[in-house]
């Protein structure tokens, strides 16, 4: 599939995988790269990719609110979620969630074959402000804060 559509695979795993993976992976494909630890920032592989593939991370929202693609594969799920979940799979995790490989492949070629436009997710319940105004609106709060204890301060 990578060789029919051309494309290429970075493989980045957890900090604490690293070394697990780095034994066993196979250089010898030139469709998959292994991203070795400290060779780039998970910011600027966010950046750089079209598409996401992850397990839990929270990196995930960062990658949502890029309004890029994401594909979750929880290969551990029981697990992981062995002391429960505070809400559904399908709104705490904000993508395709794979149940197994077949799944996997299948929603990885329906993103290549849709030139990586982000899946159809509803965000409005889960993330109030979609803009680029964050940093104002703190900034208008904090103000506003203040501006309250002042006024009780020399009431």
């Amino acid at each position: 599939m990578l060789e029919e559509y051309n494309v290429n695979i970075n493989f980045y795993p957890h900090y604490r995988a690293q070394d697990f993976f780095a034994q066993d992976i196979n250089e010898e494909n030139s469709r998959i790269h292994f991203i070795r630890l400290g060779s780039k920032t998970v910011q600027q592989l966010l950046i750089d990719h079209a598409l996401l593939i992850m397990d839990f991370s929270s990196v995930s929202f960062d990658f949502t609110l890029m309004n890029k693609p994401v594909i979750y594969y929880h290969f551990d799920v029981n697990r992981f979620f062995k002391r429960g979940i505070l809400r559904p799979a399908e709104e705490t995790f904000l993508g395709k969630i794979a149940q197994n490989e077949a799944d996997l492949v299948d929603m990885i070629e329906e993103s290549i074959e849709i030139n990586f436009k982000n899946f159809d997710i509803e965000l409005d319940n889960i993330i109030k402000y979609q803009d680029r105004h964050n940093c104002r609106r703190i900034y208008q709060a904090v103000l506003s804060k203040l501006d309250k204890e002042n006024e009780k301060n020399e009431g």
